[in-house]
């Protein structure tokens, strides 16, 4: 189902262009790869496969108070070329 908040996300690799549905956006943000992490080793090798990294992101919600968020960052390019394999 679609809602106001529903977007579609357009990823180019390559010279392949693609769109992504997805539920919403909360924000974009920059992450230089330094700060990429490996994925989880308790991943199995067919998850990793589409997994690139892991990034952590803290943020200050207050002096007191501090936030932490794991990010997942997907591999487009595994994801892309699959699709593409499966639609020849």
């Amino acid at each position: 189902p679609f809602s106001s908040e529903t977007r579609i996300l357009i990823v180019e690799e390559g010279d392949v262009r693609m769109g992504f549905l997805v539920d919403g956006v909360s924000e974009v943000i920059e992450v230089s790869m330094s700060k990429i992490d490996s994925p989880l080793a308790t991943l199995d090798r067919v998850k990793t496969e589409y997994i690139y990294g892991e990034i952590k992101i803290s943020n200050t919600v207050s002096q007191e108070e501090e936030c932490e968020r794991f990010l997942a960052m997907i591999n487009l390019e595994n994801i892309i070329k699959e699709a593409i394999s499966k639609n020849k």
